[in-house]
């Protein structure tokens, strides 16, 4: 590969950039080129270097997509049998399979960025509000944006919280008077918790476009009201390893996908060695 193809493909700036720079890197270093031996190389490396197979994939996705590229640019691709040979060596390259349930803990925040977006006044009040909820309930952006002001109820040192998810099927949050009445006052509802000075509920997907924007103003990375989902379930399964309790909470139907998408463990040598 030419410097000028090199330098062609790191002008492009899409969401392969930062994984071109590295399969470049890779290539170089390797003294390699951008063909099947060079992508095999470098999934090997991906592979025993132990990234994580979300990373392997999205990588190996990114080298697939630079090489097509590069070999439509040469001419070949007019070449019927040589475009079938190029696709059907790439289909041979694989990438790692995994648990199509689970949720990567790259997928969730810390407690530290979480903090970042409710308390930083450059992020809307409003939507600050709504990020808290959503973190500190594990609901969806469409639950939030649908519950009214009836189906609060004051049980034992909380706020009940009614929500109908999925399947219209009903269960309750335990959520801290504190930060209810704070929703209160600033959305001033009549009719919703969350309400529009119109007196309408808010959409999914204006609740989800303000966590967007939020998480790139303040993370500098991309997430969504579902990433508040998946890092408050993930937070309660290290706290409190409940799964069949927090199954029940987030409207789960059933306690194995649950299990699945936030229980990660591993066995470590302790646990292996059978004491013989």
């Amino acid at each position: 590969m030419d410097d000028q193809t090199r330098k062609q493909l790191l002008e492009i700036r899409d969401c392969y950039h930062n994984d071109t720079r590295n399969l470049l890197r890779f290539l170089e270093r390797k003294g390699l080129d951008l063909d099947a031996r060079g992508l095999e190389a470098y999934v090997a490396y991906l592979k025993k270097a132990g990234y994580a197979a979300s990373t392997v994939n999205k990588r190996l996705q990114a080298a697939k997509h630079r090489f097509r590229l590069v070999f439509r640019q040469s001419g070949g691709s007019l070449d019927v049998l040589q475009r079938y040979q190029v696709d059907a060596a790439l289909k041979e390259i694989k990438g790692v399979k995994r648990n199509t349930r689970a949720v990567d803990l790259e997928k969730t925040l810390t407690l530290e960025e979480l903090r970042r977006l409710v308390k930083s006044e450059r992020v809307p009040g409003r939507t600050r509000l709504m990020i808290e909820f959503l973190a500190c309930t594990g609901v969806r952006a469409s639950e939030l944006a649908g519950i009214r002001i009836q189906d609060l109820g004051e049980e034992h040192g909380y706020v009940a919280v009614r929500i109908v998810g999925k399947g219209t099927k009903e269960r309750y949050l335990k959520v801290r008077p504190g930060l209810v009445q704070r929703i209160r006052a600033v959305f001033a509802g009549d009719t919703y918790l969350f309400e529009t000075q119109g007196g309408k509920p808010y959409t999914r997907q204006e609740v989800s476009g303000w966590v967007r924007s939020a998480g790139r103003l303040m993370l500098g990375r991309r997430i969504s009201a579902h990433t508040l989902r998946h890092t408050f379930a993930t937070l309660q399964i290290r706290k409190n390893r409940k799964v069949k309790a927090l199954s029940v909470y987030l409207g789960h139907s059933s306690t194995a996908i649950t299990q699945d998408m936030y229980v990660h463990e591993e066995l470590d040598l302790e646990d292996l060695d059978m004491g013989l």
